[in-house]
């Protein structure tokens, strides 16, 4: 049996042949109130002009709403058409709405209230990468074996990649070895040592080259103890997209942790991090994240981690094919572009200055070669709250942000089964709401 280098150990199972699949996750929440954390009141069309587009809600100031809210209405989950909060009485509101498509609102269509306080200005246009994830519904005896409730009908497909884990505990990883339509059977490779086995309820993930955008993604299986920067286990093997000097970012719950570089694959793939990049300390369960490669895709995407005045000093160097007087670019919440121009270049950072001094600027925040929308697809975001139920109705759903991506209202940010995907219908601080529609693609 082969071991890392530390105190925790994994299984290592007969090799199983993987083939990854690239996928896009809809994590669909269960219906079971009619708030989402006060930023969102449902309520049921009331009346309808039959000369202006405008209507009558049957929730009001009572419940919260407010002038200038923004509504989105919907039918048999799908949306019938958006608008605003025009007037409000105690009961019930009045709704100024544009059709969507060629639907027409009715008399007890479902209605959608997104406060505005919930939905600051959006940002320029970006599609989200979301990852799959199903609960273990049945372990097998051998203890290397286990049923998810999930098949090919929530696109998992046979040779896929994946985790299991408890919390942050992750406790194996291996192939799907077998694929159903609702169900599928994961073969384990490697396993924990400490004899801690998937039970039904555990979660699922899948790793390697995820999303649309195929970007390779996995988790800190492990830390290992000692030496003189923070060393860790990442889920998965050599065929999971990792290889030795990829520049990798580790984040935690949307946050950025820390940048790290893979210094081997077999027989783990091991990565360590830069403790003068790092913002917290990485820990068991973190996300990992493979930065771009600007020699496929031209576009290089940092991070600010000192600042000092107009100066600052971002995680791209030499090795991202950082030069003298380059420009690089912030990405603001609000869709606009901060200017910087690279005055000293190292090889894994490099020292940038601001057009003009800004209170907006913040250490950690994302920096990248190029602006605008084609930044923002690489910029690691978006992974959904698997375990987590909101107080949502059916159709609609909240995901958060990984990273700093954000899309704009009314915008496609992920393709769910085929003939439908999810559109933002809010952004809030915490999460972006969206809502399951018809689509022609898949």
């Amino acid at each position: 049996m082969n071991r890392p280098p530390s105190s925790f150990a994994f299984h290592i199972q007969p090799s199983h042949v993987t083939r990854l699949a690239t996928v896009v996750v809809l994590t669909l929440f269960a219906s079971g109130g009619a708030v989402a954390g006060e930023c969102v009141i449902v309520g049921r069309v009331a009346a309808v002009s039959p000369r202006r587009p405008v209507a009558a809600i049957d929730v009001g100031a009572n419940s919260g709403v407010q002038s200038n809210d923004r509504a989105v209405i919907l039918r048999d989950e799908k949306i019938v058409a958006t608008g605003t909060v025009v007037h409000t009485e105690a009961g019930r509101c009045g709704i100024s709405f544009a059709h969507f498509e060629d639907r027409s609102p009715q008399v007890d269509d479902r209605v959608i209230v997104v406060q505005t306080e919930c939905s600051p200005e959006t940002s320029e246009s970006c599609e989200l990468t979301f990852y799959k994830s199903a609960a273990v519904d049945r372990e097998m005896p051998v203890g290397d074996r286990l049923w998810i409730s999930g098949g090919s009908r929530e696109g998992w497909r046979t040779g896929e990649s994946v985790l299991v884990r408890r919390r942050n505990a992750v406790l194996g990883w291996g192939t799907i070895s077998r694929c159903y339509e609702k169900s599928a059977l994961v073969l384990l490779d490697r396993s924990r040592e400490d004899g801690i086995l998937p039970i039904r309820g555990d979660i699922v993930e899948s790793i390697g080259r995820v999303g649309r955008t195929g970007q390779v993604r996995s988790r800190v299986a492990a830390m290992i103890a000692g030496g003189r920067s923070p060393q860790m286990i990442i889920a998965g093997d050599a065929q999971v997209g990792f290889a030795v000097d990829d520049r990798v970012e580790i984040i935690r719950d949307g946050e950025y942790v820390s940048h790290g570089k893979v210094i081997s694959v077999e027989p783990f793939i091991r990565v360590e991090a830069s403790e003068a990049f790092q913002k917290s300390s990485p820990r068991e369960g973190d996300a990992v994240v493979l930065r771009d490669d600007p020699d496929r895709s031209g576009l290089a995407v940092g991070r600010i981690f000192r600042i000092e005045e107009d100066y600052a000093l971002v995680t791209l160097g030499q090795v991202d094919q950082i030069e003298k007087g380059q420009r690089l670019f912030l990405l603001n919440a609000d869709g606009s572009t901060t200017s910087l121009k690279v005055r000293t270049t190292y090889d894994e950072h490099c020292g940038a200055q601001l057009d003009s001094p800004s209170n907006h600027i913040r250490e950690w925040q994302p920096v990248a070669t190029f602006a605008g929308a084609a930044a923002r697809r690489v910029v690691p975001c978006a992974m959904p709250l698997a375990e987590a139920r909101s107080a949502l109705p059916d159709g609609l759903a909240m995901f958060n942000p990984e990273g700093y991506c954000l899309p704009k209202v009314g915008e496609i940010i992920g393709r769910s089964r085929k003939g439908f995907a999810w559109m933002v219908i809010a952004i809030g601080p915490d999460g972006i709401l969206a809502a399951e529609i018809a689509s022609d693609e898949s």
